[in-house]
């Protein structure tokens, strides 16, 4: 997790501390059934806006991890490719794309590459997994 979203964080539950404190001294008043209506409501902003930054962090984490699990599939793509060129030589025991982890996990990128560089993994999955569907 950044820096900046630990700042909004922290901004976020200091402003609903400033409002909880500033209904109490501004109304002297208050009831205790008042006072604990206001702090349920508290109790309820609060969770409500961990669940928020739950949800949030975990869709950046899916993201994070489905990124890495292509690129390792891409550099291990390429590792078979360079070794059968350098040796001449393809182990028909390795598939070139193990798991279509691009196909499974395409929405996450789609904002955020462009359509080049989307056609172009797409054309290097397509690619692999028409060698693999040759060498079977």
């Amino acid at each position: 997790m950044n820096k900046t979203n630990i700042i909004n964080v922290l901004v976020s539950i200091i402003i609903l501390l400033v409002i909880f404190f500033s209904f109490i001294i501004f109304k002297p008043n208050l009831t205790k059934a008042d006072f604990f209506n206001l702090i349920n409501e508290l109790i309820t902003l609060i969770v409500g806006g961990f669940a928020i930054y739950l949800y949030l962090k975990q869709k950046a984490d899916r993201k994070r991890d489905a990124s890495k699990n292509i690129l390792q599939e891409i550099r291990r793509a390429e590792e078979i490719l360079d070794n059968y060129k350098s040796h001449n030589n393809y182990v028909f025991s390795k598939k070139i794309i193990a798991t279509d982890n691009w196909a499974k996990n395409i929405h996450y990128f789609v904002g955020d590459l462009y359509n080049d560089e989307l056609d172009k993994i797409s054309a290097l999955y397509s690619m692999g997994k028409y060698l693999d569907s040759i060498i079977q």
